[in-house]
């Protein structure tokens, strides 16, 4: 049965070549905006290098502090990420993960840093680090190695570059031992990374420079060196344990660390997909509202546009198809085909004609995607088409060729016998 729809299927397409390659062009575009917006979504959320462990790894990003009076109310207050004296005296010391690493906190709306080489003006995302994170964090490294312990305790000027800086600055990925100029401070190359995706944001970075060279490490002032907390926990079983420790940690803390302060709130976070993109509405747009709220929306106004015009457009031009085809859906009726074997054959058709559309659509999204890529046109993300996209895409594809398909297919097959074979004759 199958068989005879895909051959009366292709007869249709080559003898309908304008149809048919109207009908592919109202496919392909959408379905190509499909594919991509998907590629995009589906991205936000990945787990690749070098965030591979990074389902085991909870977070402290912020604290909150108040003036708690008397009565119980409060007054005044900030919230603001922890500083780095504070996680190095109650984050560092918890035993309880397996690795921990405390990161500058630098939002890419402070602007970015300038160096200078050989004349040549460059900027750059800078992220200070101790050395666990390259324990926690499966960076994949082009030439070279990433700092150790030893050179973070004893302040070593060394760093770590990604792969965009280093053909930048010296042309090559192979500048190990080189140096650069940063802050009038002369630091030597000891690797070279591949480029890390900047809706990586707590790892995204050109230049990966020691903690313990920055200026103010040193400094326990509420407002210095504002960093965030990478907890790597052995199993996802513990992270309850190591709240736990830490919420302990958290009723002795020094007053030198609350300023006017005395009341102090935090807890580790688990990432989940909005959690990723409310950080990046707020580091890219500094966007405080409510994020479900609006990913929601966007979400809704590109199944709109993406799905629902489409699929109103593609309506339009089944309805002439199957139209055109009336005389024949009269013929098959006369010889008993029933309007469940006419509406599954039409939609059989809508769906291989949709599918065809959609894999020039996928090719032409990884040709896309490539020299995207490739020129950096989105500054510093790197979409892919991964199994997930890939499923999805495919999904949409087929919802959008039933919705397309479905209401022509059901109207035309239930046109009388007479008014189809009348429809031939007046033709």
């Amino acid at each position: 049965m199958f068989k005879n729809y895909l051959k009366i299927t292709w007869k249709v397409l080559k003898r309908k070549k304008v149809y048919t390659f109207v009908t592919l062009a109202g496919i392909i575009i959408p379905v190509t905006f499909i594919v991509l917006i998907t590629s995009f979504l589906t991205h936000i959320n990945n787990y690749n290098s070098p965030k591979s462990e990074f389902r085991n790894v909870i977070y402290l990003d912020d604290m909150k502090m108040r003036i708690k009076k008397e009565d119980g109310s409060f007054a005044g207050g900030n919230n603001n990420p922890p500083t780095y004296a504070f996680l190095n005296e109650y984050v560092k010391t918890l035993k309880s993960p397996k690795h921990i690493s405390i990161i500058s906190y630098d939002p890419f709306y402070n602007g970015l840093e300038i160096i200078y080489l050989n004349n040549k003006r460059n900027e750059v995302n800078i992220k200070y680090s101790d050395a666990e994170l390259w324990k926690i964090a499966d960076f994949n490294f082009i030439q070279g190695r990433p700092f150790n312990k030893s050179e973070f305790d004893s302040g070593a000027r060394i760093v770590v570059i990604d792969e965009k800086t280093s053909l930048a600055l010296f042309g090559t990925t192979k500048c190990v031992s080189k140096t650069l100029d940063i802050k009038n401070q002369n630091y030597k190359v000891v690797g070279v990374v591949e480029n890390v995706d900047v809706t990586m944001l707590r790892l995204a970075a050109n230049i990966y420079i020691p903690y313990s060279c920055r200026g103010s490490y040193h400094s326990k002032h509420i407002y210095a060196n504002f960093s965030k907390a990478l907890v790597y926990a052995e199993n996802k079983e513990d992270f309850n344990q190591i709240e736990e420790e830490f919420q302990q940690k958290l009723k002795n803390v020094s007053s030198q660390y609350m300023g006017n302060f005395n009341w102090l709130e935090a807890s580790f976070k688990q990432e989940n997909y909005l959690y990723r993109v409310e950080e990046l509405l707020f580091s890219f747009f500094k966007y405080f509202g409510d994020t479900k709220k609006l990913f929601y929306m966007v979400l809704g106004a590109l199944f709109f546009f993406f799905i629902l015009l489409p699929a109103i457009n593609l309506i339009n031009i089944n309805t002439n198809r199957v139209y055109e085809r009336l005389s024949e859906i009269g013929v098959r009726k006369t010889f008993g085909a029933t309007i469940g074997k006419l509406v599954q054959q039409f939609l059989f058709e809508n769906i291989i004609i949709l599918f065809l559309g959609g894999v020039l659509s996928i090719l032409i999204s990884l040709i896309i995607i490539y020299f995207t890529n490739k020129s950096d046109i989105l500054s510093g993300i790197y979409l892919s088409i991964n199994i997930k996209a890939l499923f999805i895409s495919l999904l949409l594809i087929f919802l959008l060729s039933i919705l397309s398909g479905l209401l022509p297919s059901i109207v035309m097959a239930r046109s009388k016998i007479i008014k189809s074979l009348s429809h031939s004759e007046s033709n």
